[in-house]
């Protein structure tokens, strides 16, 4: 057992210098993603296949209209969402170029908006949930 753990990791070396990321990448971030992503497959492909044998057996029929729309449905949503999220990636890129050009600790910062959303997204969830979507967006 204690051979198989080196190995794997070797491995997941190999397979990150192959997929051409950067070799200044710290290998505890690589792995984390490596193994994710592998994990992430394998669980797509697991409920790929149940999905598939539910069908086989007759419990699940849905007809071709609902399938159409909810692809259809699906589609869109994605693509908002995706663009969406584009957008954010590309304003944390800006912010980082803005902040470090004046000298400003870029970590340090985007450390407290994450922490202070980590925290009051809790409790404001909380309270969004008891009073009401309207009365949180009113008083935001």
């Amino acid at each position: 057992m204690s051979e198989v753990i080196p190995m794997l990791l070797s491995l997941m070396d190999k397979a990150v210098v192959f997929s051409g990321a950067p070799r200044s990448w710290p290998p505890y971030a690589t792995r984390t993603f490596t193994f994710l992503a592998i994990l992430c497959v394998l669980f797509g492909t697991f409920l790929g296949t149940r999905e598939g044998d539910s069908n086989k057996d007759g419990a699940i029929k849905d007809s071709v209209a609902k399938r159409s729309k909810f692809r259809t449905f699906q589609i869109s949503y994605l693509t908002v969402f995706l663009i969406t999220m584009l957008a954010d990636w590309l304003q944390g890129t800006n912010m980082y170029t803005l902040y470090s050009g004046y000298d400003m600790p870029v970590g340090i910062l985007f450390l407290t908006g994450f922490t202070s959303s980590a925290i009051f997204g809790t409790f404001c969830g909380l309270y969004v949930d008891k009073y009401g979507r309207r009365m949180g967006c009113i008083l935001f």
